[in-house]
C-alpha cells in the first residue's frame, strides 16, 4: 500500500497576516512604556481563545490531533476519542517508526519516512497496533503536513526548513471490520457460512496454479445430498434450511484445516483437498469415507429424524483435467454416476456412492 500525499500548501508568510506588523513590539509611551503593545495584547488574547475553542472541538472529536517536532518525534496528543490516554503513552517521546506492538499495514515504514524527509502532506497512512488497551487488533490513520518554521528561525534536522508536523490520527478499526463484514458476505454463502460458488472456484484456480508450480495433486470432491428434496418438500423450507445449516457444519468438521469446502447452490457442495502435504495411501478415498459417515446420523427438526446420505464424484488434478472448468465438470459428472449407483443398490447393500472421473 503506497502513502497518499496532497499537493503541499504554501509555506511563505501572509502578508495581510496582523501578526507580521504586530511582532511582539512594545508601547513606545505612556504609562505602559516597554510593556506590549496594546494591539499585541489583544492579539494574543484572540489567539488564547482561538486556541482554547481549538482545544474543545478536539475534546469533541473522536480524532486526536497530533504533533512531531523538528527530529520527527511526537511532542503532543490531545483528543476526546476514546483511549485517548492510551495512544498519547504510545506516541509521545516516540518517532513513528519506534511504536511498540505497531507495523504499517504496507509493512514498511519507509514510505512514511520519505515523506517526512520531502515534507509533503499526506493522508491515509494505516497502522496496525495491540498496544491501545488489551491485546486486541486496532487500526490507526494518520494524515499530516508541516509545520513552517518560526518567522525569523530554522527548521533543522530531518524536518528540514519546518518546525515540524501536526496532523490528525483516527482510529479506523471499525471502518475495517465493516470493510470486512461485506467482503465476506460478498465471499460466503449465507445460509451455512461456507464459500460460496465464486470464492470456491477463485481458490480452487489459486489453488491449481499453485499445484502446477509446485508439483502436487489436487483433489475435487463434489457432493449431493440423498434424500434432502423429500425433507424439503415433507417439513417445509425453514426446516430444509437448518437440515443444510447442520449438514454444513457435519462435513466441515471432518476436513482439515487446509481443505477447501464451499456451497454451489441447493444441497451441492464442493470439497477442494491438496495434496501437498497429503500421507501415503489415497487422500480422496479416505475424506469421502469421512464426509458420508458424517451424515450418517439423523438430524433431528422439530422432533422429526431426518435420514440423509451423500453421493460424491471425485475428480484429480492433473490426472482427470488441468482446468479448473473441467475438473468441476468431471467430479460433477461422476457425483450423478454415484447417485445412480446409490439407487439402484438392493437395500441393505453397503454404501458405494462415490464416483470418480
Amino acid at each position: 500500500m503506497m502513502i497518499r500525499t496532497r499537493p503541499a500548501a504554501p509555506m511563505s508568510p501572509d502578508p495581510s497576516d496582523p501578526t507580521a506588523a504586530c511582532m511582539d513590539r512594545p508601547a513606545e509611551s505612556g504609562p505602559d512604556a516597554g510593556a506590549p503593545h496594546p494591539a499585541c495584547r489583544a492579539l494574543h488574547e484572540r489567539l488564547a481563545r482561538s486556541e482554547a475553542r481549538l482545544e474543545a472541538l478536539m475534546r469533541l472529536s473522536s480524532d486526536w490531533f497530533w504533533e512531531l517536532d523538528a527530529s520527527l518525534r511526537f511532542v503532543r496528543c490531545t483528543g476526546g476519542g476514546p483511549g485517548a490516554d492510551d495512544l498519547g503513552r504510545l506516541l509521545l517521546g516516540r518517532a513513528p517508526w519506534e511504536l511498540p506492538a505497531t507495523t504499517p499495514l504496507s509493512g514498511e515504514w519507509d514510505d512514511l519516512h520519505s515523506v517526512l524527509e520531502a515534507a509533503q502532506p499526506f493522508a491515509d497512512f494505516v497502522c496496525v497496533t495491540r498496544a491501545l488497551g488489551g491485546s486486541a487488533e486496532r487500526r490507526i490513520s494518520f494524515s499530516g503536513e508541516p509545520l513552517p518554521a518560526p518567522r525569523g528561525g530554522h527548521g533543522g534536522g530531518p524536518a528540514g526548513g519546518h518546525a515540524g508536523w501536526h496532523g490528525l490520527v483516527r482510529d479506523v478499526s471499525q471502518a475495517h471490520r465493516a470493510q470486512e463484514r461485506l467482503r465476506q458476505l460478498a465471499h460466503r454463502d449465507r445460509l451455512t457460512g461456507l464459500l460460496n460458488r465464486g470464492a470456491t472456484e477463485t481458490a480452487l484456480q489459486q489453488l491449481l496454479e499453485d499445484a502446477a508450480h509446485d508439483g502436487f495433486r489436487v483433489h475435487v470432491l463434489y457432493l449431493d445430498l440423498d434424500g434432502f428434496k423429500a425433507v424439503n418438500d415433507r417439513l417445509g423450507h425453514a426446516a430444509g434450511d437448518r437440515v443444510l445449516q447442520e449438514s454444513a457444519n457435519r462435513l466441515r468438521s471432518v476436513l482439515r484445516d487446509e481443505d477447501l469446502l464451499g456451497r454451489f447452490g441447493g444441497d451441492e457442495f464442493v470439497a477442494v483437498l491438496s495434496g501437498r502435504d497429503a500421507a501415503g495411501g489415497d487422500l480422496a478415498a479416505r475424506v469421502c469415507m469421512r464426509l458420508r459417515d458424517a451424515m450418517v446420523p439423523p438430524i433431528v427438526v422439530d422432533g422429526e429424524a431426518c435420514q440423509l446420505g451423500a453421493s460424491i464424484g471425485v475428480a484429480h488434478f492433473p490426472d482427470d483435467a488441468a482446468e479448473i472448468g473441467e475438473l468441476l465438470q468431471r467430479a460433477d459428472a461422476a457425483m450423478y454416476t454415484a447417485k445412480r449407483a446409490r439407487r439402484a443398490a438392493p437395500a441393505g447393500a453397503a454404501d458405494r456412492s462415490t464416483g470418480l472421473a
